[in-house]
């Protein structure tokens, strides 16, 4: 069975490749990771999560600044508005 990494080391490895201070090969080596297309498909996890994590945050956005601008009755916040504060 392989080796398993925490989230944390893995984060720590992809850091200075997101800042372009090293290529996905050279932090495989400075970290002693054995295998190169390990860390490419750690940063392409946390490249497609981290666009999903906008896409949702973008259409959250969206939606509430278009139910804003038009009037629109938004349940959730009217709750939170009517909720009586303790």
């Amino acid at each position: 069975m392989g080796k398993h990494y925490t989230i944390e080391f893995k984060l720590q490895v992809l850091q200075p490749i997101l800042n372009e201070k090293m290529s996905i090969r050279e932090a495989a080596r400075f970290y002693n990771i054995p295998s190169n297309a390990l860390v490419g498909t750690w940063l392409k996890r946390f490249s497609d999560a981290l666009f999903e994590q906008m896409i949702s945050t973008f259409i959250n956005t969206s939606f509430i600044l278009g139910a804003i601008v038009f009037g629109l009755a938004l349940p959730g916040l009217l709750f939170y508005r009517q909720k009586p504060v303790v």
